[in-house]
């Protein structure tokens, strides 16, 4: 459960949010137990691969690991995607585009 690698978790009353080896997983803080987990293809346009979360009131900000920024409801009881943008331009990087590890400011 929780397999964080290169960011941290979000904490918001009982759960904790975080990218888990790629995708993101909601856990209950108080049973350890995983909520949910988004198991999409971990791909632009799909996933979120290892990028970096931040938490806002009700919602998370993920910079993803291929440089789209999206907003998800931070929801214990199920996963939900209100918006992804390409904040980053892409790259050649074998024409897949940006490659980012970089937190998002607010």
């Amino acid at each position: 459960v929780l397999q964080s690698k290169f960011s941290s978790p979000v904490k918001k009353g009982d759960a904790i949010y975080g990218l888990s080896d790629g995708g993101l997983e909601c856990i209950d803080a108080k049973t350890g137990e995983s909520n949910w987990k988004d198991k999409r293809n971990q791909n632009k346009g799909f996933g979120y691969g290892h990028g970096q979360i931040l938490l806002s009131d009700d919602l998370i900000l993920v910079l993803t690991e291929f440089g789209e920024l999206v907003l998800v409801e931070a929801n214990p009881d199920t996963q939900k995607e209100l918006g992804r943008i390409e904040a980053l331009n892409k790259g050649p990087r074998s024409k897949g585009g940006v490659k980012t590890w970089n937190y998002p400011a607010m």
